[in-house]
């Protein structure tokens, strides 16, 4: 299957904001979404992020590409979510990659040696066009 040259721009409505946590949907391409997380993530915040990930693994991607590189804040309540999202998506057949290029969020998946167990890259773009 090809992926279009230019990926679609339409950006929807925020899947979930609470106080201190924002994530909103974006399609990249036909089978490709990203969930755009911005704030912290923490036990308070946590749940909301677990809920916009199973909202859009439930839409029939094939690509579901979560970039916290607007995340300020990681718990371990985060990376729980992180890491039984990525082995649900497995499952299903569906690849969870995860844009982790700021301090706060690969210093905590370093130090519990996750780093070299999730799917993680740099950029978005390097996660939407990884094959």
């Amino acid at each position: 299957m090809t992926e279009p040259d230019e990926p679609t721009t339409a950006v929807t409505e925020p899947a979930m904001v609470v106080p201190g946590l924002e994530v909103t949907a974006r399609q990249a391409s036909v089978d490709t979404v990203i969930l755009l997380v911005t704030g912290e993530i923490d036990m308070l915040t946590a749940p909301s992020l677990d809920r916009s990930l199973a909202e859009t693994a439930d839409g029939g991607h094939r690509r579901v590409v979560v970039d916290l590189s607007g995340v300020t804040f990681l718990s371990s309540a985060g990376i729980t979510i992180l890491v039984q999202h990525t082995a649900n998506a497995a499952a299903r057949g569906v690849r969870l990659p995860i844009v982790a290029s700021a301090t706060a969020v690969l210093r905590p998946l370093e130090l519990t040696g996750l780093n070299t167990e999730l799917d993680l890259h740099g950029t978005v773009d390097e996660a939407v066009h990884d094959a």
